[in-house]
């Protein structure tokens, strides 16, 4: 009996070392894809924290769960700017790269002045000016991800 108990005790031990493990045996990879870069993550964190908000405001306007979606939305523009998207890395041509790179941090610019005034109106419980901002932000997604990420990964 206590037998049994030791190898049931063991159990989740065992288990929780294998969900380690099995994704490092092809490299960091799970599934066989290649890891997210550093923007694609940044992306992650601002598409979930707007996800949140954007299903949460009506009933909790300006609260702290919404807020701090918001907080993390902003703090991921901010990194996010400061890196390159995977298609203008492997441009040849410096000069139009360079080009393409600032006319990203302005979308990113963009993008995070979307999300002030977003937290403006709901700070000031403006329902129209949350839903104008949120259409207003879904489209700065859209003609960003159309410029600046390749039709395989949007």
């Amino acid at each position: 009996m206590i037998r049994r108990l030791s190898i049931l005790a063991l159990l989740p031990l065992t288990l929780g070392l294998l969900a380690f493990a099995l994704p490092l045996q092809d490299g960091g990879r799970q599934g066989g894809r290649p890891e997210k870069s550093p923007l694609a993550k940044q992306m992650e964190v601002i598409n979930g924290s707007m996800r949140t908000v954007g299903r949460g405001w009506e009933a909790n306007g300006a609260s702290p769960e919404m807020l701090s979606a918001l907080a993390d939305a902003e703090q991921a523009v901010l990194a996010a700017k400061a890196l390159v998207p995977g298609m203008l890395a492997a441009m040849e041509d410096e000069a139009k790269k360079d080009e393409e790179l600032m006319a990203f941090r302005v979308e990113m610019n963009a993008l995070m002045r979307g999300m002030l005034d977003l937290e403006d109106a709901l700070i000031a419980g403006d329902n129209g000016a949350v839903e104008k901002s949120l259409a207003a932000l879904g489209d700065l997604k859209d003609a960003g991800h159309q410029r600046f990420k390749p039709a395989r990964g949007r």
